[in-house]
């Protein structure tokens, strides 16, 4: 362990560490190839754009076309594009017959 004590979780059969050391051993995967395409997210201008950047976000990372750092920056920097839009105009002008029903 870092703190120089020992892990007191059994070792897996046949290796040295226990499930969750032997987890942290293993290198990452990370796509590669043509898994590996740059996003064309729209510029965030309403809350409209947020939502089908978001629901881009979510696709590429199911896929495996990106990773979960790269999606968690992504999601943060949505969650900061949607706190500073305008509400104004996000909604759409309501027409006076509207309120009359």
């Amino acid at each position: 362990m870092p703190t120089g004590a020992k892990c007191h979780a059994v070792a897996l059969r046949g290796k040295a560490y226990c499930y969750f050391h032997m987890r942290q051993r293993q290198p990452r995967r990370v796509p590669r190839g043509p898994e590996m395409k740059p996003l064309k997210l729209p510029v965030l201008r309403d809350h409209a754009t947020i939502h089908t950047t978001l629901t881009q976000v979510f696709d590429a990372l199911d896929a495996h076309r990106i990773d979960s750092e790269r999606a968690n920056l992504l999601l943060w920097a949505l969650q900061i594009a949607s706190q500073n839009v305008d509400p104004a105009k996000s909604n759409p002008p309501k027409s006076p017959e509207a309120g009359m029903r």
